[in-house]
């Protein structure tokens, strides 16, 4: 049989050069027949072993730690205590206390009131009776005083928080 291709188009292929590529095929494809049918017959024991070693290996493997996962886990802590710090002392301003003033404030106006002859309701009722009778209420602290007395307490819940930091 002639073949005659289109790059020697006067030129046979050696047989010789077909006999020796077939022959290495066949090898070759002898070899891969081993490698899998070994392959497939181990597959079982081939995985339960790569398996061990997978478990072996990442059970005894420690993660290494450093000095830098602290300090972000201590400055974490820290802004997360300021956060809650925050919506606590936004809740704490919404509370209103009494103060000197506020209280002088209503007397001046239960005074008023009664100059004027004005109705007054049972609670404003109920203080001009208590100044009639010479007692002006409790004591209470000037606004500024509260003020201040808040500002230490704010200071020291953000305080505790920076200290979280420093342990």
């Amino acid at each position: 049989m002639i073949i005659r291709s289109a790059l020697f188009p006067y030129r046979q292929p050696s047989l010789k050069l077909e006999l020796r590529f077939m022959k290495f095929l066949k090898t070759l494809l002898a070899s891969l027949n081993v490698l899998y049918r070994w392959f497939f017959q181990n597959f079982v024991w081939l995985t339960v072993s790569w398996l061990c070693i997978a478990i072996l290996f990442t059970s005894t493997a420690r993660a290494q730690e450093y000095e830098t996962d602290r300090i972000f886990i201590r400055q974490q802590s820290k802004n997360h205590c300021l956060i809650q710090v925050q919506d606590q002392i936004r809740e704490l301003r919404k509370i209103r206390e009494m103060s000197d003033e506020h209280s002088k404030h209503l007397n001046r106006d239960v005074w008023n009131r009664n100059r004027t002859g004005l109705q007054m309701n049972q609670k404003q009722q109920q203080r001009l009776n208590q100044l009639l009778k010479g007692n002006p209420g409790p004591k209470y602290s000037s606004a500024r005083q509260l003020q201040q007395k808040r500002q230490r307490r704010f200071a020291g819940m953000k305080q505790n928080c920076r200290d979280l930091a420093s342990d």
